[in-house]
């Protein structure tokens, strides 16, 4: 799976993405984020998350996992943009099945989204979720 997210000028991605030559009078190059550390698995209301933890030490993105429904596909991004942690998300399906995700997600203090971070670190990169 690779995924590319912009997300305030950075370049998110669960999987590395290779290298390309800038195009002439392209504009400057974008840092980018790698989120490969874990996945760690978490249900809210009864749908699977995969949690992993990404480059910067600190941003956690959420995706559905497997066994979510199929017409089920939402990730949430959470990022700190150097005051506090702010709660991105998109994606498809019934917004009531993400709703308590959400919910659960945007309440979490910094400590737990640094906790989750440290357990998708301790995953190891492309790791297998531990349920």
């Amino acid at each position: 799976m690779l995924l590319r997210l912009m997300l305030g000028g950075a370049i998110l991605s669960a999987q590395p993405i290779a290298a390309q030559a800038p195009a002439k009078n392209a504009e400057p190059e974008k840092p980018s984020l790698e989120c490969s550390l874990g996945p760690i698995e978490r249900f809210y209301d009864a749908i699977q998350w995969y949690v992993f933890g990404s480059s910067d030490g600190q941003t956690v993105a959420f995706f559905t996992g497997p066994e979510s429904p199929d017409d089920l596909g939402f990730y949430f991004i959470v990022f700190h943009d150097g005051e506090k942690y702010k709660v991105y998300g998109e994606g498809n399906g019934d917004r009531a099945l993400t709703q308590p995700a959400y919910d659960a997600i945007s309440n979490m203090r910094s400590e737990e989204y640094m906790a989750l971070h440290s357990e998708a670190l301790a995953m190891g990169s492309s790791a297998k979720p531990n349920p």
